[in-house]
């Protein structure tokens, strides 16, 4: 009983003895607030700031109580000082209210930033003894550095399970430890503390992009090394096609320092092991926090300095006297040292180096050895069965994904599609394959797909469209290859759905553009099927019907050609006869077609009376019918015989005839005109149907075209021939003149 006495007595004490200490700091920060303030308005407002600083106190016992009391006084004070010179200086009385919102103000920052340093201060993140923060702006700068370090203290604690799940421990000895992580997470959490941009964690990290490459990091923990130093931590880069020596390495600072960076690594961290367990770490171990921190810090430094020192000096030939520090840590590695009767001191040093340099290279072979065979066993990179897997997650109908290994590790990818339009009704004959690329080209773009390539296939009369697709930059930058493959095949996902919406949108284009008739199209062409002409074909053609019949004529040839041999012309005759071929082509395209139209008006009138005379004709409305001048076109075709084959000799027989049979084409496109346009079509055709009328209608196309041959076309061309001849002899005179020349040249040299 009178034990519990005790200590429920003992206990009031304590509380007792807490309240009072929380009473006096408060008088105390009352007494620290308006020191060297004049009492006043200021005063007043300055203690009831302090009751708001009192209020937010996330101690429980007002610990940073005075600390405030004492920032907040001297802000103000310096307020007061500034306001009293500006004062002074426009003349004019000093605004307290601007110094109480500036205050006031002030206090709030205190109030905002007080939990969160007692709540880092208390897991030991910053220093615990606030009245060393004399300026409240250092303060709030060594707060967020704290809550960084929390943060990235908590994001390593969350990934360390599964970083751990992810990583394989290749190597741990008591000097080292070597990591292969497969996953970001492993990434970040074995190489925290270092500039490795695989480690990122507030920024962008290429853990795997690089990955994706095939690249696989090994990251080397050397123990005994201090946390600061920059040989801490090593990353050893391997790749495809590597062998057992790493491509790169990387120090903590992100250099590049190859492998004579790591075998420096290697040789700090072997002499860092012989200070720790030699004497030269005693003092050090008695002492504890930063004190034992910076011991061996330095303690490793200067054995490093003096090692290096001292084996150059050694090397040239300046001292054979083994500093005391490197004989400890030699002797505590197992390196002998000590005199030998046996051995000059040089051979002793000599020995002692050697075996040092052995242990280095020996644990060097074994890092790389280790790395590299797991490398070989555990390439990185994914594997075609992981892309596959990939595309097996989607349905395909109408798009094929297709992923191809070109290097080892390294993979390229693409996907297509077609369009079919085989079973499309009343598709025009023979499209233009440019045209139906446009169209197909424009529909993808509307829905935001490129193909890289389009290929139309129209073979007998069936048309296939393929598209293919390789991947766009929206998605070959930054990112692992499998995010960069899973973005593309997305994509590819969203063309199957989008395919069919796509496929209407191309019909309903080809139909705008007459590919695919239209009901007007084939309704028109009905109606011209409907008269029943003996001479003209009815086609549909897209956005119009054409009517079109065969005008063959015969041609007169020039005595040039009349005259020569009918089997073995001479070199001249078949050039004047190529030559009147070539210009039948250009002028019936440039001139006969315009005087065609224009005579035939005129013949229409004629053939009209005359054969109103002789038969009964549907003409009684149809008096002064006009040719439909912007419907007609007028196109040479195919020779019917007489042309002459190239070549010569008695392989290659020629004959000419007298006369030739060309084919002309004479159409009449009837497009979507309005209905009095038509009605004139109609009665146009209808005469021209009658054989009497298309006969005079061939008659006067021969006379036409025969006419320009002998009046323009053979002139131009004899004309053409002499001046050539002409030139021949002209040349032939420059070439004698010429050697003449030459020869009194020569005279007179």
């Amino acid at each position: 009983m009178s034990k519990l006495l005790f200590e429920r007595w003992r206990k009031f004490l304590s509380e007792d003895e807490e309240v009072l200490l929380i009473e006096g700091r408060k008088e105390d920060a009352k007494k620290a607030i308006v020191k060297n303030i004049k009492p006043g308005q200021l005063t007043k407002e300055l203690e009831k700031l302090l009751d708001t600083i009192i209020e937010a106190d996330p101690s429980g016992n007002q610990k940073y109580l005075g600390w405030a009391a004492r920032l907040l006084n001297s802000k103000t004070m310096q307020y007061i000082e500034s306001a009293e010179k500006e004062a002074k200086e426009f003349d004019r009385e000093v605004d307290i209210r601007d110094i109480e919102d500036n205050i006031g103000y002030y206090t709030r920052k205190i109030v905002t930033i007080l939990p969160t340093y007692h709540k880092y201060a208390s897991k030991n993140l910053i220093d615990k003894n606030i009245d060393k923060f004399k300026d409240f702006d250092e303060f709030q700068h060594e707060v967020s550095k704290a809550e960084r370090e929390y943060i990235e203290r908590e994001n390593i604690r969350k990934m360390e399970k599964g970083a751990k799940e992810t990583s394989d421990v290749v190597m741990d000895t008591d000097d080292v430890m070597m990591v292969r992580p497969h996953t970001p997470e492993g990434s970040c959490y074995y190489g925290r503390g270092t500039r490795w941009c695989i480690s990122a964690t507030n920024s962008r990290n290429y853990f795997d992009q690089y990955s994706g490459e095939g690249k696989a990091f090994y990251m080397v923990l050397f123990k005994h090394l201090p946390q600061d130093s920059d040989n801490k931590k090593m990353a050893l880069v391997y790749g495809p096609g590597n062998d057992y020596e790493p491509d790169e390495v990387y120090d903590a600072a992100d250099d590049e320092v190859g492998t004579g960076g790591l075998e420096e690594a290697i040789k700090e961290n072997l002499l860092a092991k012989g200070f720790m367990d030699s004497s030269l770490a005693d003092v050090g171990k008695k002492l504890k926090g930063d004190k034992k921190t910076s011991y061996f810090k330095t303690g490793k430094e200067q054995l490093q300095a003096h090692f290096d020192t001292w084996r150059t000096e050694f090397y040239d030939q300046d001292t054979f006297e083994i500093p005391r520090d490197v004989k400890l840590a030699f002797d505590a590695l197992g390196i002998e040292v000590e005199p030998d009767e046996d051995l000059s001191p040089e051979q002793q040093i000599q020995i002692a180096i050697e075996t040092f340099d052995e242990k280095v290279s020996e644990e060097l072979s074994e890092i790389t050895g280790w790395a590299g065979g797991h490398f070989e066993e555990n390439p990185a990179g994914p594997t075609l069965e992981e892309f596959q897997n990939i595309i097996d997650e989607y349905e395909w109908s109408r798009v094929h994904v297709n992923v191809d290994e070109y290097d080892e590790g390294k993979y390229y990818w693409n996907s297509s599609t077609s369009f079919d339009f085989s079973d499309v009704d009343d598709m025009v004959e023979d499209p233009d394959t440019d045209d139906i690329k446009d169209i197909i080209e424009k529909a993808l773009d509307n829905n935001y797909f490129y193909p890289e390539e389009l290929d139309v296939n129209d073979w007998r009369g069936s048309v296939e469209v393929s598209a293919n697709f390789t991947p766009s930059d929206t998605y070959t930058y930054g990112g692992s290859a499998m995010d960069e493959f899973r973005s593309f095949v997305e994509e590819n996902v969203t063309l199957e759905e989008k395919y069919e919406v796509i496929y209407e949108e191309i019909l309903e284009a080809f139909r705008e553009s007459g590919l695919i008739v239209g009901q007007t199209i084939k309704d028109m062409s009905k109606r011209f099927e409907d008269l029943e002409l003996d001479h003209f074909e009815v086609t549909p053609e897209g956005t119009e019907v054409e009517l079109s019949t065969q005008l063959p004529i015969q041609i007169l040839l020039p005595p040039e050609i009349i005259d020569a041999s009918k089997s073995t012309p001479t070199d001249e005759e078949k050039a004047f006869y190529n030559k009147i071929m070539i210009q039948i082509g250009k002028h019936i395209n440039l001139e006969i077609k315009n005087e065609f139209l224009k005579h035939l008006q005129g013949v229409f009138e004629k053939v009209y009376q005359a054969a109103t005379k002789q038969m009964e004709l549907p003409l009684s409305e149809e008096e002064g019918v006009q040719v439909p001048v912007n419907n007609v076109t007028l196109w040479l075709t195919t020779d019917k015989g007489g042309s002459m084959p190239k070549g010569g000799g008695p392989a290659f027989p020629h004959k000419i005839s007298d006369h030739l049979t060309f084919g002309y084409a004479l159409d009449i496109q009837v497009r979507e005109n309005t209905e009095e346009e038509v009605n004139a079509i109609e009665r146009f055709i209808k005469i021209l149907d009658k054989p009497k009328f298309l006969e005079y209608t061939r008659e006067l196309l021969e006379g036409l075209v025969n006419n320009k041959i002998q009046k323009v076309i053979v002139p131009q061309i004899r004309k053409d021939m002499k001046d050539v001849e002409e030139l021949s002899d002209l040349m032939s005179e420059s070439k004698e003149n010429l050697k003449l020349f030459t020869k009194w040249g020569n005279m007179f040299k």
